[in-house]
């Protein structure tokens, strides 16, 4: 399976997901950032990184 199919397949499966500033926990919550971050844990595991605090607008 090329890594945009498990991009979109493991995106799908984050729908009904409601927003939360700062989330990234499938079904509990998350916003733009958090969706690529949930992703990416699911795809490779840890995040290469610590995301900063960062406002919602």
């Amino acid at each position: 399976m090329s890594v945009n199919t498990s991009v979109l397949a493991i995106a799908g499966t984050w729908i009904g997901t409601p927003y939360r500033h700062q989330g990234s926990v499938k079904g509990v919550g998350c916003d733009c950032l958090g969706l690529v971050r949930g992703i990416w844990r699911e795809l490779y595991g840890k995040e290469p990184e610590v995301v900063p605090a960062y406002q919602p607008d």
